[in-house]
């Protein structure tokens, strides 16, 4: 093996989230859940996991798919007007979005919340991904991965990127 090999990353969202294990994340807001988000299960097994999800046929699973794990069930569609911004909970928090194209939507629903949220998780497609970079700079976030790249054809499709907020920048970036 040389340094190379052992320093090396891989781009997945779970290698990106183990990254950030210097931010002690206590919550996580997971927005479109659908049965379960191994990756945050596996990187903040001690945080609260409030579960955002509007299909009803996975709430029943999460009794399995979430044992031991701390967890409150939010039966809802997240978006403008019905916002996750009246959400209580304990900062530092991670919130992850991923709900098939209305990630920009539920992002202006949770403004009010923003402050206290140290890493936010989003699917963005190449249609979304500007505007969402926009939004999460100009709400003090800066990006620090994009992971799980999916293509259709011969471009990209989508993605995930993974931003923090200034406020714990200095925890998880390298300098130059």
């Amino acid at each position: 093996a040389s340094w190379y090999t052992d320093h090396m990353r891989k781009p997945t969202k779970r290698d990106s989230l183990c990254r950030l294990a210097p931010i002690d994340i206590v919550t996580v807001i997971d927005v479109g859940v659908a049965a379960q988000t191994e990756s945050l299960i596996a990187a903040f097994p001690d945080a609260l996991h409030l579960l955002i999800e509007s299909d009803p046929r996975w709430i029943e699973t999460y009794a399995k798919t979430y044992a031991g794990i701390r967890h409150v069930i939010h039966q809802m569609a997240a978006d403008v007007t019905n916002r996750i911004d009246s959400l209580t909970f304990d900062a530092p928090a991670l919130l992850k979005i991923d709900v098939d194209g209305g990630e920009l939507a539920v992002l202006i629903g949770s403004i009010g919340i923003l402050d206290r949220v140290a890493v936010l998780v989003i699917e963005a497609t190449s249609a979304s991904l500007f505007a969402i970079v926009q939004f999460a700079e100009a709400h003090g976030f800066r990006l620090f991965d994009i992971v799980e790249l999916c293509y259709c054809g011969n471009q990209l499709h989508q993605c995930d990127l993974i931003f923090v907020a200034e406020a714990f920048c200095h925890l998880v970036f390298t300098p130059w």
